[in-house]
């Protein structure tokens, strides 16, 4: 395959010197950048975003693969979105993805790209693997089981980088911010805690303790002395006995993370998949986040570690009391995990690192592109409200 010219993710680039290096058009000229003596240290950005796009690195991606993707995910789903960035404006539909797209072009030089975005939760396993089988172009995801390797991470559908008085990430971090003054480490619960809804199964009665969630919420009730987890609501397409749950589990009240964070434990569980920005707000709650171990994980996952951001809990949940006796019984350590996590969110979560993040994977992505992009007859009689 020839080489054609494109844009190309520089390795070294780091937060520092981001704006300051010119971007490379060659792909030869990228990779003799990367080995270069004086390279700076590829980083963590920079590496995730390269093991991602590793399976496309010989072919390239052409325009018959994102045409051809397009047609097989857009007749099976309409969570599919097709956007494309030329001569710095945004075509596509709106969204919370077009609004970060719509940012990044205000601030940063962002090559003509065209691309797919799933703007929901999670691809299912199956429907991956029909599409997968036809060796589809990557698609930008909010979440994914960590094998889906024609699946690209970028930023969660949920997020709104405009978004700053409701319960968003952006708000949380100032709200959350605010509440640890109220809730030092001293002066917190004791306890574990957990609210969210039924969202990781099918639910009715009998089937409860098959899913992590509906098994936490159940033990609650027994073990009240080390967790009081509750589900907020019961969604008449997760569970089908609502009576039942109502009746034997009770229905609590929302309560805003900024006031759950009086509990010294966080519990976090994957729903549909993994839970943003529950995730997020627990990491910089200043509490101890006890995370749930599965397959799905988000943009940032790699960088987590286990026992300095967060104590593992394994999928089933079985050894949860374990683990929150052991942080009663190490309260100095199970202290310092809470702000190491609390320091990784502050250095890696911010607003601007999600549209860095975000901007790294697209110049990777521009610089495997085997064609310019360019703009159908409708996408050029429709006027974009997005300009550089």
């Amino acid at each position: 395959m020839k080489t054609p010219k494109k844009y190309a993710l520089l390795a070294c680039i780091t937060l520092s010197s981001l704006s300051l290096i010119p971007l490379i058009k060659n792909r030869s000229q990228h990779r003799q950048a990367i080995v270069a003596k004086d390279a700076k240290p590829i980083d963590w950005m920079d590496s995730i975003i390269i093991r991602q796009f590793s399976r496309f690195e010989n072919s390239g991606i052409t325009r018959k693969m994102i045409d051809k993707t397009w047609d097989k995910c857009h007749s099976k789903c309409s969570w599919f979105k097709r956007y494309k960035i030329i001569d710095s404006k945004v075509y596509g539909e709106t969204s919370n993805v077009k609004f970060l797209l719509e940012k990044m072009v205000e601030q940063y030089q962002v090559p003509d790209v065209d691309f797919i975005y799933y703007n929901h939760d999670k691809i299912s396993k199956p429907l991956y693997n029909s599409l997968a089988k036809h060796k589809i172009a990557p698609i930008f995801v909010s979440a994914k089981e960590v094998d889906m390797d024609r699946l690209i991470l970028f930023v969660d559908w949920y997020y709104n980088i405009k978004e700053t008085k409701n319960f968003g990430w952006n708000s949380l971090i100032q709200r959350i911010d605010k509440a640890q003054c109220q809730w030092p480490w001293e002066n917190k619960i004791e306890k574990a805690f957990w609210r969210g809804s039924p969202t990781d199964g099918l639910y009715n009665w009998k089937t409860l303790k098959n899913y992590p969630r509906g098994r936490l919420v159940y033990e609650s009730k027994k073990n009240a002395e080390f967790f009081d987890a509750s589900f907020v609501n019961y969604p008449s397409w997760q569970v089908s006995d609502i009576n039942s749950f109502v009746e034997n589990l009770g229905k609590a009240t929302f309560i805003h993370p900024d006031e759950q964070i009086k509990f010294k434990y966080q519990i976090d569980l994957d729903g549909v998949t993994c839970s943003y920005p529950g995730t997020q707000w627990k990491l910089i709650s200043g509490c101890l986040l006890i995370k749930q171990q599965t397959k799905d994980v988000m943009w940032f996952y790699e960088k987590l570690v286990p026992w300095k951001h967060y104590v593992p809990l394994d999928a089933d949940l079985k050894n949860l009391t374990e683990r929150i006796q052991w942080a009663k019984e190490h309260d100095s350590e199970a202290r310092k995990i809470a702000m190491q996590a609390r320091e990784f969110a502050k250095n890696h979560l911010m607003p601007e690192h999600i549209l860095l993040f975000c901007y790294k994977a697209l110049l990777k992505y521009a610089s495997l592109q085997t064609f310019k992009p360019s703009l159908t007859k409708k996408e050029k009689s429709t006027k974009s409200p997005s300009c550089a």
